[in-house]
């Protein structure tokens, strides 16, 4: 599904299994969001090639936090070229869960590891500018990607957030990112 002009999303539409958004920004390199689970990984392989693209033309995997259904899948991409990331305390909290993630899914921390770690502010990949929000309450190292686009209004821009909105009490009120949107200015 497009969503912008360089922003497409491949959604997980089963009622029966737990699986996750996965988004690709494409650009001069392409970042792939939350590739989920490893066995369920045909649908964003579907949208990639629907979009005559390959695993080999992912450059970038930015994973929003750690739980399985969202980063599992990374590990196809290990003998390939592209970097993986997300933030360090969710790499902490995947090394303290990591046996419990092993004996259930079969990987962890050894076989999933990042290139480089995320923390809140702007990031710019080959002129694809993005801002990191840190959004502790889902996991402790929850990110959420906001792609302004170069736009002139909120409303032109994409919150990335593949995560239910953070479902814990930690999390900001449910108006905090309304607050943010009408206080945010493009530079």
């Amino acid at each position: 599904m497009q969503i912008t002009e360089n922003i497409h999303g491949f959604m997980w539409k089963s009622m029966a299994a737990n699986n996750c958004n996965t988004y690709l920004i494409d650009g001069p390199t392409r970042i792939l969001i939350d590739p989920g689970h490893t066995h369920l990984f045909d649908h964003v392989q579907q949208g990639l090639m629907k979009l005559d693209l390959t695993l080999e033309d992912i450059g970038l995997i930015i994973c929003t936090h750690a739980h399985p259904d969202h980063i599992e899948a990374v590990q196809r991409f290990k003998k390939m070229a592209a970097m993986t990331t997300f933030h360090h305390k969710e790499w902490h909290f995947l090394k303290t869960m990591a046996p419990n993630i092993r004996a259930s899914f079969g990987f962890g921390s050894n076989t999933i590891q990042p290139d480089f770690f995320l923390k809140e502010g702007d990031i710019s990949i080959d002129n694809v500018d993005l801002k990191i929000f840190h959004t502790p309450g889902h996991s402790p190292g929850s990110i959420s990607p906001f792609s302004p686009r170069g736009a002139a209004s909120p409303r032109n821009s994409v919150l990335l957030q593949p995560a239910p909105a953070q479902s814990v009490s930690t999390s900001p009120a449910p108006g905090a990112w309304i607050r943010w949107f009408r206080s945010w200015s493009p530079k």
